[in-house]
């Protein structure tokens, strides 16, 4: 019996590691919300300069191809739909296996992220065990295998590029005070496991905060409670905060949700009329803001003239041509 046992054991094995090297291989058979993620982990070796990780408010909110226009550096959105803080630490082990960025910026929402005591507890043994069996991970590329069935969506390095305008009010949704947003045990401990990582892989960890108006689910915390927590933990750990809710509140950065919302009416009206994900209308915005924050805080090199970044440089052309065609597109709705 306990030979059966090792014999399959070793199989499974086999085959989880069979699984992992096909889906590196190519990111159009994993699930759509790992597309992104296994985009990047394909990415030329040492290549991006700064990351950005959190969850679809990332994909949607943040273009690495309008901050490379911007300011010449390399990003790339390392995010995906409904991520949790857990996984965001095993993809960034994954990661900086390859690439040596100069800065990790976490977007806050996955920190406030709260399913209560057992749905913690299921996160983190999900994506323990996805990080050391991918088989269980990437369980159902065989059908896309077997049938030569590739994902139809496109990400622009990890940038999803949403067309959608939806109407939701701007409203003030800030409110000061001095409360401070709590964190449940699991999630604070992955946030320090995230720290001492990128302390370890000598990158810097910046906390984000991209506009956004809904409360995710999950999340208990409001915004400023949440702004008075990032800013107590980064002067803890001697961490940057950037939050674009602030500069939003405070009128330096414009965002119009009447016309730069991608949330589907259903969404918007769920949430009290508000917004959660921009579109590409927005997402220009908050990159260009982005970008300059960057730039001035950690000396981001401009590659734009050096040959080992030709293909940024090509492939923003035809990003630029597919951008222009797509706010066309917007304009008209």
């Amino acid at each position: 019996m306990c030979t059966v046992f090792c014999y399959c054991y070793w199989w499974f094995l086999i085959v989880s590691k069979y699984y992992s090297s096909k889906v590196y291989a190519d990111s159009k058979i994993v699930a759509d919300r790992y597309q992104a993620i296994v985009e990047a982990q394909n990415s030329k070796e040492n290549t991006i300069d700064a990351l950005v990780v959190g969850d679809s408010i990332c994909n949607a909110g943040v273009s690495p191809f309008d901050m490379w226009n911007e300011k010449g550096f390399t990003s790339y959105t390392y995010a995906s739909f409904g991520q949790v803080i857990e996984e965001s630490y095993y993809n960034l082990k994954d990661i900086f296996k390859k690439q040596s960025p100069k800065v990790v910026l976490l977007e806050s929402n996955i920190i406030f992220k709260d399913k209560g005591y057992v749905g913690n507890a299921q996160d983190m043994v999900n994506e323990t065990q996805n990080n050391y069996v991918p088989a269980i991970k990437f369980h159902d590329i065989w059908k896309k295998l077997l049938s030569n069935e590739k994902n139809k969506k496109t990400f622009y390095k990890g940038f999803d590029m949403r067309d959608k305008v939806t109407y939701s009010e701007n409203r003030d949704y800030m409110k000061e005070t001095k409360k401070i947003a709590k964190v449940s045990k699991n999630n604070k401990i992955f946030l320090d496991n995230i720290e001492k990582l990128c302390r370890e892989n000598n990158c810097k960890l910046c906390l984000l905060a991209l506009p956004r108006q809904a409360k995710a689910f999950g999340s208990s915390a409001k915004k400023y409670e949440e702004y008075n927590y990032l800013n107590k933990y980064a002067k803890e750990k001697g961490l940057d905060v950037i939050d674009l809710n602030i500069m939003c509140m405070e009128k330096k950065l414009d965002i119009d949700w009447t016309k730069q919302c991608s949330d589907s009416q259903e969404d918007v009206k769920y949430n009290d009329g508000l917004g959660e994900h921009l579109n590409t209308l927005g997402a220009s915005i908050v990159s260009k803001t982005l970008a300059k924050e960057l730039s001035d805080r950690y000396d981001l090199k401009d590659h734009k003239k050096d040959e080992k970044y030709k293909e940024w440089v090509n492939d923003y052309e035809e990003y630029k041509d597919l951008k222009s065609k797509t706010i066309k597109k917007m304009k008209q709705q």
